[in-house]
């Protein structure tokens, strides 16, 4: 398993959201997004994550919102699927 959540990770910001190749330079997710972005994956409002990671809400929303801008995502929808597509949950 953790050979794969590496291959998802390291090919999260890859592709956009119609699989095309995104420009180089496009900034890498953080450990703390890619930690986001597995919880919204797995179905987690963000009210539920920030109090699993002893965050506030505020902070969890900007992390969503850096996802979205860096993945080109529109919703948490579009994460989930991506994330079932990938094997990651």
């Amino acid at each position: 398993m953790g050979r794969r959540i590496e291959e998802i990770e390291s090919g999260l910001l890859q592709l956009d959201r119609r699989g095309r190749a995104r420009a180089n330079g496009e900034a890498a997710p953080t450990p703390r997004e890619f930690e986001v972005f597995r919880l919204i994956a797995g179905g987690q409002s963000v009210t539920e994550i920030a109090d699993m990671l002893h965050l506030s809400v505020k902070t969890i929303s900007t992390h969503r919102t850096r996802i979205l801008e860096k993945t080109g995502f529109r919703s948490n929808a579009e994460i989930i699927a991506y994330a079932i597509r990938g094997g990651l949950v």
